[in-house]
């Protein structure tokens, strides 16, 4: 009789506790607007603190971000930034460049165009090797390798709003140069002595057609990261699941704003880089182009060696070529 007593009183206590954790739960009386009223300051108040220290990477201050990693949205979009940026680098273009020195090209292309006066064979200079790019050879298992542009599949309310996209392939492998002269004979017109001046836009074109997935699979995830901590957030600072589906269903038309615009900026970002007329700020650009100038027209292969002469002879030319070109322009 005493055992049972006992093990009555066992499971009241249990029961007790878990109805005061469903009371708690509920949180303060809320019978009169004004109550209501201050039962959602307090939500809010309670998730804007999360959201600023979520944003500044303070982790330590709230045990939830240990429990509910979702919730460490910085370092989720950083970590996936490093990854958009990565395959970009590795597979954003469609055809794979890797450097290669003359002394690996074949004996009857380059026969005698890399021999000094004294009958030695010399090694290419820094900026043929900077410059000159071939691809590597075909490899057949390439066509059926593909990268995967998205890396956060999980299901949400908004997948219908998310742009489609597919999966990359890798860069293909073959001669780059037999491409290249296939463009320009498609591309050529009546200029002399000149190149159509429309020729790179359709190399970068074709060179970057991949950049429209792997950008819109990088803000895909951005916004489902997004709404996966706001979900999650409120869950933790709203149990009651009647009020956070209210409160969801009021922030979702203005979310849905923000992460359509997101999509939009990164269509506008596309179809000026994809479409327009290709620009650069970048000096290196016509810095290398004027030494690969000087290079062509001032100085036979056979005299290019890597020696600290060549180099500055090299530089001084290039120079004195910009600086006529400015006096003729004045």
């Amino acid at each position: 009789m005493r055992l049972i007593s006992e093990q009555v009183k066992a499971e009241v206590a249990k029961r007790l506790k878990a109805s005061k954790q469903a009371l708690d739960d509920l949180g303060a009386k809320r019978q009169t607007p004004v109550e209501q009223y201050q039962y959602l300051i307090e939500i809010s108040m309670k998730f804007q603190r999360i959201v600023v220290d979520a944003l500044a990477t303070n982790y330590g201050r709230h045990r939830m971000f240990n429990d509910h990693p979702s919730l460490r949205l910085v370092t989720a979009a950083v970590n996936r930034s490093e990854a958009m940026a990565t395959m970009f680098a590795n597979d954003g273009h469609t055809f794979h460049f890797q450097g290669r020195s003359r002394n690996d090209a074949k004996p009857d292309e380059d026969a005698g165009s890399d021999m000094s006066v004294d009958g030695h064979e010399q090694e290419q200079s820094e900026p043929f090797q900077a410059l000159e790019h071939v691809l590597l050879a075909p490899r057949p298992s390439d066509q059926h390798i593909t990268k995967a542009v998205r890396k956060y599949l999980v299901r949400t309310s908004i997948d219908d709003l998310l742009p489609n996209t597919l999966d990359v392939a890798e860069p293909q492998r073959g001669e780059i140069l037999d491409w290249l002269r296939s463009i320009h004979r498609d591309s050529r017109g009546f200029e002399i002595g000149t190149v159509n001046p429309t020729l790179l836009a359709t190399i970068m074109r074709e060179q970057s057609r991949k950049w429209e997935h792997i950008a819109l699979g990088y803000v895909a995830d951005v916004i489902v990261l997004t709404h996966t901590f706001v979900n999650d957030l409120l869950h933790e600072v709203c149990p009651s699941r009647r009020v956070r589906e209210g409160i969801l269903s009021l922030l979702l038309d203005q979310l849905c704003v923000r992460y359509k615009a997101a999509i939009k900026h990164v269509e506008f970002l596309l179809e000026v880089d994809l479409h327009g007329t290709p620009s650069t700020l970048n000096h290196y650009f016509n810095d290398n182009l004027q030494k690969w100038y000087v290079l062509e027209h001032f100085f036979p292969s056979s005299l290019l060696t890597n020696s600290p002469v060549a180099k500055r002879d090299c530089t001084v030319a290039s120079k004195r070529r910009q600086s006529t070109t400015v006096s003729m322009g004045k």
